[in-house]
């Protein structure tokens, strides 16, 4: 259990390091209103969790350290988007369409309406004017 932790939290110090030093390239290169860091930081995350289950799922499943370091850890620090991109694909190649646009869906809508409900509560208890 010890060894799964320290997995999980090594692979997500360097993935939050990696995030930041992305989106601060991002921003340096190419500056503007939208934001092109997080997009690329999603977009490369979801590639790398679709490379990676697909060598663990064919080649390192008996190495279950790996996906807690790779997957868990360093994406899940890097992004959790990906893990979102990865679980709706396979909600979908499982024949659980209906399932991967709930997730799609709720995902989307309810995230930001509960970033919309945490501001009105700052607000409302005298945090951001």
């Amino acid at each position: 259990m010890l060894t799964s932790v320290i997995a999980v939290a090594s692979g997500g110090a360097f993935g939050a390091v990696a995030r930041f030093l992305t989106i601060t390239a991002a921003q340096l290169l190419f500056s503007g209103r939208f934001p092109l860091g997080t997009l690329l930081v999603n977009c490369l995350g979801s590639f790398l969790i679709g490379l990676f289950m697909s060598l663990y799922m064919e080649r390192l499943a008996d190495v279950e350290h790996w996906r807690l370091l790779i997957v868990v850890g360093f994406l899940g620090g890097y992004t959790t988007f990906s893990t979102y991109a990865w679980e709706t694909w396979a909600l979908y190649m499982n024949g659980q369409w209906l399932m991967a646009m709930l997730n799609i869906l709720f995902n989307n809508v309810f995230t930001i309406i509960l970033v919309i409900l945490g501001m009105l509560l700052g607000r409302y208890t005298g945090g951001i004017k």
